[in-house]
């Protein structure tokens, strides 16, 4: 059995690299280890050392990516004030649902892929945990009470984004169907009472 590293070294960093160079030209179907390790300048058994089959390295380069959309987008939207929250949100939401349109599109996932699905709702769940901590640490009551309810209210929301995404693309270009998914979700966990203006 192939042993598993800590996928934080510099050479599992090179492997994950050219993983995704390979499925940004062609696809999934271009990812294959002998190809990953010839782009990264690695022996095939190095990969194997690393990751132990094609679908964890798979697996490994998506779970990065959506760390990386996770830091892009908190690194875009700046920090909440008390005033401005319900907008946060908002652009928080809409944000999210762009980076999870984008980055479908981009590497051909289908939503039907089980893991490929998880990964997404995982990138929901951080977003939804990050709205409850916001909400917490800026004292705003919420019309839930628990974390569990914000993170399922975000990913409700945000599937029903991805159907719309699917069928409105020209909503999703001017990002009507973004604000409109996200006002959704703020009218449900937001008492606006609760907001100064």
């Amino acid at each position: 059995m192939a042993k598993t590293a800590s996928p934080n070294s510099d050479t599992a960093g090179f492997i994950l690299d050219a993983t995704e160079r390979l499925r940004s030209n062609g696809g999934v179907a271009a990812v294959n280890i002998k190809a990953v390790a010839e782009l990264a300048g690695v022996g095939v058994g190095t990969v194997y050392h690393y990751f132990a089959s094609r679908e964890a390295l798979l697996k490994a380069s998506e779970q990065r990516g959506w760390m990386r959309e996770i830091n892009t987008l908190l690194l875009r939207m700046g920090t909440p004030d008390t005033n401005g929250f319900a907008d946060y949100l908002a652009k928080l939401i809409g944000g999210a649902i762009e980076s999870a349109v984008r980055r479908f599109d981009a590497l051909g996932f289908p939503i039907e892929i089980d893991e490929m699905r998880d990964m997404m709702f995982d990138f929901y769940e951080q977003v939804g945990t990050i709205m409850f901590q916001l909400a917490q640490s800026l004292k705003l009551p919420l019309r839930v009470t628990s974390q569990k309810q914000v993170v399922l209210a975000v990913e409700a929301v945000a599937m029903l984004a991805w159907v719309a995404a699917l069928r409105h693309r020209d909503m999703l270009a001017t990002g009507e169907l973004q604000r409109e998914v996200a006002q959704l979700a703020i009218r449900y966990l937001i008492d606006p009472s609760q907001l100064a203006d």
